[in-house]
């Protein structure tokens, strides 16, 4: 008995040692298991982060893209042409019970006036937007921003709340509420072809951002999209001219 005692005890710590082996190696592996997890994770915040600025890419800095426009559009149509905002207000269906009515919205209409038109500008805002309470017609204004002007050029309205970026597309659906428009900010409201090729050109911005290694894009990087895209929009204007005198 006792010789089969003293092989049982060296048998349990020869297995004892084996397993305790093996759990330091399954410590080991677990730690560096977390360890690749938080490498990863970390990755991972990365790529989602990514993706979102590439997202927001779309988005461009209000005052400064303003700025440019104004800059494009004074060039191309050979007119002096700067950047105005007006206070409008817009009115937002509100439906309470079996009720509807209409809820006034205070908005900020963004625009190009020419230099020296900023008072006729004003005034044809204010008849656009001036609401006719003989008529009830509390949605008028929303749909004159559907409608070229005479006197400016209207690229957006949004609210004082809304963030100071701006998507540009052309002929959006206008939609009126209190809320803020959109979780990255606004779309632009052009709506006269004439001035469409400021969508064009935004487009190009934004695909130039795409381009760079953070996303970001500067003012004087714009400018220098501006010149190039002022340039090529003459030579293309010129050669159809060309074309059509040919014909």
């Amino acid at each position: 008995m006792k010789k089969d005692d003293t092989r049982e005890v060296v048998y349990q710590e020869k297995q004892d040692r084996m397993i305790y082996n093996r759990e330091e190696k399954i410590r080991k592996l677990e730690k560096e298991k977390k360890l690749l997890l938080k490498e990863y994770d970390k990755k991972i915040q990365a790529l989602e982060t990514e993706k979102e600025n590439i997202r927001k890419a779309s988005y461009l800095d209000k005052d400064i893209s303003f700025q440019v426009i104004a800059y494009l559009v004074s060039q191309i149509e050979k007119v002096s042409y700067h950047y105005v905002e007006s206070k409008i207000t817009l009115y937002q269906t509100v439906f309470h019970r079996n009720l509807t009515y209409a809820s006034p919205v205070a908005y900020k209409l963004a625009y190009l006036v020419q230099d020296g038109k900023e008072t006729l500008a004003y005034e044809e805002i204010n008849k656009r937007f001036q609401i006719k309470i003989n008529d009830m017609d509390y949605y008028a204004g929303s749909k004159q921003l559907e409608n070229p002007s005479e006197h400016y050029i209207q690229l957006a309205y949004f609210k004082d709340k809304d963030e100071d970026k701006i998507r540009y597309r052309y002929q959006n659906s206008i939609w009126i509420s209190s809320n803020r428009l959109g979780w990255y900010g606004f779309d632009s409201c052009i709506c006269d072809k004439r001035y469409s090729y400021i969508v064009d050109f935004m487009d190009e911005v934004v695909h130039y951002r795409l381009d760079q290694e953070d996303f970001n894009i500067s003012l004087e990087e714009m400018m220098m999209l501006a010149d190039s895209f002022i340039q090529n929009y003459k030579e293309c204007k010129s050669s159809k001219v060309l074309t059509l005198q040919k014909k």
